[in-house]
């Protein structure tokens, strides 16, 4: 009975896990579920430094755009929803609707507002990835 060595350990090298690889310290359902939760997916991979410059972007940009939300938008809103819910019976959600409810509301101010949401997006997006890589190993 003989056996062909080296194409089966071939075989079986292909085929170990290696926890050393790459692959291994990749974290997918982590950087999901922590996606709304910039940083802490950093953090808990130990890489401390970048979980905190995500997590303190995120405070920053959410501070930020609720002042700006109950400074500048929530005032107008509030004021013209009553006519916004009468044209949201009558015809739904549509462009008239959204002119309406936001009559009165400076362009400099829902372009800010639109801002943030991307640029937290951006963040969340950013931290996510870096969970994903997991912490990078550092030079000996």
């Amino acid at each position: 009975m003989s056996t062909i060595t080296p194409i089966n350990s071939a075989y079986r090298q292909n085929l170990a896990f290696n926890a050393n690889d790459a692959e291994s310290k990749r974290h997918p359902v982590k950087a999901l579920l922590l996606y709304g939760l910039p940083g802490v997916g950093e953090m808990t991979n130990g890489d401390t430094k970048n979980g905190l410059k995500h997590l303190g972007i995120a405070i920053a940009l959410g501070v930020t755009g609720a002042v700006l939300s109950f400074k500048k938008i929530l005032p107008s809103v509030t004021k013209n929803m009553e006519a916004a819910i009468k044209l949201f019976h009558e015809k739904g959600i549509g462009i008239d609707y959204l002119k309406t409810a936001y009559q009165g509301v400076s362009k400099k101010s829902l372009a800010g507002m639109a801002t943030i949401v991307i640029l937290s997006h951006a963040n969340a997006i950013a931290s996510a990835i870096g969970t994903y890589k997991g912490k990078k190993e550092e030079a000996v």
